[in-house]
Order: C-alpha cells, then structure tokens, then sequence
C-alpha cells in the first residue's frame, strides 16, 4: 500500500492515459481496433467524454482550455509577463486567490476549490475590476456577484 502510495506521487503513468478521440469501442480512436493500449480507456468515452463529442459543446472542458489558451494569448502581458504575484487570504483553504501586476493593470483571480457556494471579495473596492474570464458560461455568471459556485473560477482586470 505505501509502494503504490508512493508510485502515485511520482509517477507520471496517471497522466499518460489513452486520449479518447471518438466514442467508437474498442479504443475510442485511440489505436486500431485489433490494438490493446497499455493503459485501459476510461469508459466514459461512450458517454461524451471525447475530443469528438466536445468539440460541438460550446461548454465542455476542451471549449474551456481552448478558451483559457485565448484568454492567456490576449493578455500576455499581465497572464505572462505580469510580476507583483500577491497571494490573498492563504489561510482560506477553498479560496484560491491572487493578484498579478503589470504596468497599469492588475489582474485578480479568485478560484473556488470547494463543493459549495463561496464568497470573496475583490481587494481594493474602489478600482474597477471586469470580470474577464471565467468556467462557466457567461450567462450563467453575474458579474457583480461575489459568490462562487462549486469548483468556480473567474480571472477579473482592473485596466
């Protein structure tokens, strides 16, 4: 048991899994049909969960890296280049957020890593943050709210 406790921390074979492209048995796109990957498929390719299903899903994970990459790419300078890294309420153990400057901008991020509605406050309320980025769809978000949903993140720019 501590062996394979173990092996997880260091291990990287966890992150190496068959990617499932389609929902077609056996393999899912993956390999042939007569191939036996080294790693089996997480069934739940079947149900959705492929790069073939999520790519017609406006809200599915693939929708929000391809989202994220853009976010990153058109802020480079602060999501990149941004220096003057705060973290803020460490003490929070369901609330990830942080500040992140550069030149006249300031970048804050507030992360919900708990399964339950969460409140945060933006730092310095006077400024005027917009909320720039987010997992959810955006109108499902009200951005004057300052509560969280479940496993909930928004990135907000102060220009």
């Amino acid at each position: 048991k501590k062996f394979l406790d173990g092996i997880a921390l260091v291990s990287r074979d966890h992150a190496r899994t068959p990617m499932p492209w389609t929902h077609e048995e056996p393999n899912a796109g993956f390999s042939g049909p007569n191939a036996k990957p080294w790693f089996s498929l997480n069934e739940s390719f079947r149900e959705g969960i492929n790069v073939e299903d999520e790519q017609k899903n406006p809200d599915s994970v693939l929708a929000f890296w391809r989202k994220a990459l853009e976010f990153r790419k058109s802020h480079k300078d602060i999501a990149v280049y941004g220096y003057d890294f705060e973290f803020i309420d460490l003490d929070n153990k369901k609330l990830f957020s942080f500040t992140k400057k550069c030149e006249n901008k300031t970048l804050f991020a507030a992360l919900n890593f708990g399964s339950e509605l969460l409140d945060f406050e933006i730092p310095k309320a006077n400024s005027s943050y917009t909320l720039s980025f987010g997992n959810y769809p955006n109108d499902q978000i009200n951005p004057s709210s300052r509560t969280l949903k479940p496993w909930e993140g928004r990135i907000y720019i102060d220009e």
